[in-house]
């Protein structure tokens, strides 16, 4: 066999290694989005039925959330205790056919069973984010100006938002997130990359 042969050969082998680990990713990232779903939907039917669930594992961190200081105890939120979660109230967007519990504290963990309070409360300004798991805010950059969002608290009060727009910005200005007056709600995920964060403000109707 001569030199070209054996050089073809063994790109033919690495480009199938290639596609077989980027098959394995892909698989991998369909399971925790599913698993995501199916976590976000326990804690939906145990709000509804008081029962109780579980999580666990490490989570690849994230800096600039770290670093932000944000607080999700901000302002005044009653949570009722579902399966080891506080949680707040669920937030729906039909638009993008979401429906899913809010935890009220962000972490890690927290951040694996559904969207979490980043800072703030539904009757003043509040911050949310989630994974950009299919199930959770996935499609959140499919929101467009004039769609609807509700938030509905565990005291069953209603708040309705539109959005207003929605943006991609830098993956590390925290303070583009948390700054401004002019909304009342604001959702927000990483892009697959996880270099950039989609954005979504909205402002209570």
């Amino acid at each position: 066999m001569d030199k070209r042969s054996e050089k073809t050969k063994l790109l033919v082998i690495l480009g199938c290694c290639c596609i077989l680990a980027a098959a394995a990713l892909y698989a991998h990232n369909i399971w925790v989005s599913a698993r995501a779903a199916r976590q976000s939907d326990e804690l939906l039917s145990l709000m509804k039925n008081s029962a109780s669930a579980a999580a666990g594992e490490t989570e690849r961190r994230d800096p600039a959330l770290d670093a932000s200081g944000a607080s999700s105890g901000e302002g005044n939120a009653d949570a009722l205790g579902v399966g080891g979660y506080d949680v707040i109230g669920t937030l729906e967007a039909d638009a993008i056919r979401i429906k899913l519990p809010v935890i009220s504290e962000w972490s890690y963990k927290n951040l694996r069973a559904a969207p979490c309070r980043y800072t703030g409360a539904p009757d003043t300004q509040m911050v949310l984010l989630a994974h950009n798991y299919e199930g959770h805010f996935g499609r959140l950059k499919e929101l467009k100006k004039g769609d609807t969002v509700t938030f509905t608290d565990v005291k069953r009060r209603l708040f309705r938002y539109r959005v207003i727009r929605t943006e991609t910005i830098d993956g590390n200005n925290m303070n583009g997130i948390l700054s401004g007056k002019d909304w009342n709600l604001t959702l927000f995920t990483c892009t697959y990359s996880g270099a950039k964060r989609v954005v979504v403000r909205c402002c209570r109707f």
